[in-house]
């Protein structure tokens, strides 16, 4: 009830103020926790819910940095060698082999996921200097990052070779382009772009 009643505070903040990457951090810090909590009163290292840590580094990677998707990912498995050592049932025969090859998958999955955000960065600041490249060959001063890729009707990959007249004339019928079937539009394409 007090875990359920944070997350949607949680989930509250985030709607009404800008979040910070420390909030966020928190918050993972606060899943983790919550685990850790959930699998050492439902069985400890043998018990099912022992399966959401993997959670916490595939989450993480879409929202953080590589170097704190890495924080988060070894926060976790700390998080289950912790607990799992210290509940009663890690005395029992073949125990250690057990929770060493849990936390072996973890590992993986930590360095899976610290790749995957790191992809992931790098795509980002690519599209983003793309971006950037454009709205500078343009003339813009700084990119409008609302208005999409496309911000004029000209620049539509589908519609310049109909300005071009690169079309047949027999398949332009009355300004019609024949790969879409309908009228191409003049002008922008949203109301609020620059």
């Amino acid at each position: 009830l007090v875990y359920l009643s944070l997350s949607v505070g949680a989930l509250g903040w985030v709607y009404l103020r800008p979040v910070s990457p420390r909030f966020a951090l928190s918050t993972a810090m606060l899943d983790i926790a919550a685990i850790t909590v959930l699998t050492v009163t439902s069985g400890g290292p043998f018990s099912e819910s022992r399966l959401a840590y993997f959670i916490i580094p595939v989450v993480a990677a879409f929202r953080f940095r590589p170097a704190v998707t890495a924080l988060a990912g070894g926060a976790g498995i700390v998080a289950y060698l912790a607990q799992a050592f210290s509940h009663p049932a890690a005395s029992q025969p073949d125990a250690t082999r057990f929770i060493a090859v849990h936390a072996g998958y973890l590992a993986w999955t930590g360095l899976a996921a610290v790749t995957l955000s790191a992809l992931l960065q790098r795509r980002t600041q690519q599209v983003w200097n793309l971006v950037e490249t454009r709205e500078s060959l343009l003339g813009r001063k700084r990119p409008a990052r609302r208005c999409g890729f496309f911000a004029s009707a000209g620049s539509s990959p589908l519609r310049l070779p109909l300005r071009q007249g690169a079309w047949p004339q027999s398949s332009r019928v009355r300004g019609r382009d024949p790969r879409r079937g309908r009228r191409p539009r003049g002008g922008r394409l949203r109301a609020g772009c620059p």
